[in-house]
């Protein structure tokens, strides 16, 4: 069963390169290595190996660290727009 977190297809013209979104997500969260970054994602370190061998990320682990760190994804893959995403506000009842 493939549950978008494998690094299972070829790498597309428009995949970021998997040695630049590495160090983004280095030096955004301290990871230094494959294996920290696999424990992040909650994927097997082999997924990793997996997608550095064909130098792709998938998307499904960029939003994965949008949705836990609040990383944005298009600066993860491609080091453009503000590091960060802003939290969307949650709104809750006003008590009166």
């Amino acid at each position: 069963m493939h549950n978008g977190t494998q690094a299972t297809a070829a790498r597309h013209k428009d995949d970021p390169p998997f040695d630049a979104v590495f160090a983004r997500i280095s030096s955004a969260l301290g990871i230094r290595s494959q294996i920290e970054l696999a424990r992040l994602l909650s994927v097997k370190q082999s997924s990793i190996s997996d997608a550095k061998r064909r130098n792709v990320i998938p998307r499904a682990w960029l939003l994965k660290l949008r949705d836990q760190n609040g990383l944005n994804p298009d600066w993860l893959a491609t080091g453009s727009g503000p590091m960060h995403t802003e939290r969307p506000q949650v709104d809750t009842p006003a008590c009166f």
